[in-house]
């Protein structure tokens, strides 16, 4: 192995390690939305395997266990498809483990919103 391929392999390992022991939710079997103390760090969030299916799409190695990763593809199906709508429109993005919508308001956007070429204030 070359001295870049091993550097990319050991920043891999400690990337999987850290993304592990911050953000997996041993209790609901899924990767937290993130580690911060907002009371909705620990929503389950459906694109919380993207990494994953790019990684292993580029014939590179998993960035979580497969246990891990088959726990967390079962949540979001469960949580984040089947109990949104009855699971008849697809996935919705957030999801908190109350099995409610997550939904992150955009306060930083002057609202109402109009396009100014053909919709006056």
């Amino acid at each position: 192995m070359t001295f870049v391929a091993s550097k990319f392999e050991e920043t891999l390992l400690k990337g999987r390690r850290s993304y592990f022991l911050k953000l997996w939710n041993q209790k609901g079997g899924y990767f937290n939305y993130d580690n911060s103390s907002n009371p909705r760090h620990d929503s389950i969030m459906a694109d919380q395997m993207c990494g994953q299916w790019y990684s292993r799409s580029c014939g590179l190695p998993s960035i979580a266990e497969e246990e891990n990763v088959r726990s967390a593809l079962a949540a979001v199906y469960d949580n984040n498809v089947l109990t949104f709508k009855n699971g008849e429109l697809g996935a919705v993005n957030g999801m908190r483990p109350s099995r409610q919508v997550f939904v992150i308001k955009l306060d930083f956007l002057p609202l109402p919103f109009f396009c100014s070429c053909c919709c006056p204030p």
